[in-house]
């Protein structure tokens, strides 16, 4: 297993008649809930090497991505947003896929948590963490330690299956 991972806290808009580009919102929050994941995850794995990048905190969060996709080299990219950030998500899902095709795209938060059956029938993530995710994540490092296979039974977690989503 690659021993990198980043954590992409999803919080941006798309201004009315800006298409191209993402911008950073006002009002924002701290990403506690990743720097916890990375936190607990690492406590247990501690040869993980974690990246967290809050989209808030960048003037081009889709360079800077790429810019970390390509330099750090993740085998795991999560992201993490709420609903109303749902076009965001699923562009910066689609944007790792095509930069990144061999990284394992884990989707969570609320967003992810609720439409997990729709992001993964259109292939825009991998796996789906749902509700919280300290123990699930964890489960999921040590399955894919060694084979590098993404393990489609975890608990708290949806995959697809033979094109059927499944949920555990």
């Amino acid at each position: 297993m690659n021993n990198k991972i980043l954590l992409i806290d999803v919080e941006l808009s798309r201004p009315e008649g800006d298409g191209a580009h993402f911008h950073s919102r006002m009002a924002t929050h701290h990403p506690i809930g990743l720097l916890y994941l990375a936190a607990n995850a690492r406590a247990e794995f501690p040869d993980l090497d974690f990246k967290v990048f809050h989209t808030v905190t960048s003037t081009d969060p889709e360079t800077e991505i790429k810019a970390l996709l390509d330099g750090f080299e993740p085998g795991i990219v999560g992201l993490r947003a709420m609903s109303h950030f749902k076009p965001q998500f699923d562009d910066l899902a689609r944007l790792v896929r095509g930069h990144r095709p061999e990284a394992i795209i884990i989707g969570g938060g609320p967003y992810p948590s609720a439409s997990y059956g729709q992001l993964l029938e259109e292939k825009i993530i991998d796996l789906a963490v749902i509700n919280e995710g300290e123990r699930t994540f964890n489960q999921l490092i040590a399955r894919l330690q060694g084979d590098w296979i993404l393990p489609l039974d975890i608990n708290g977690t949806a995959a697809l299956e033979n094109g059927i989503v499944k949920l555990n």
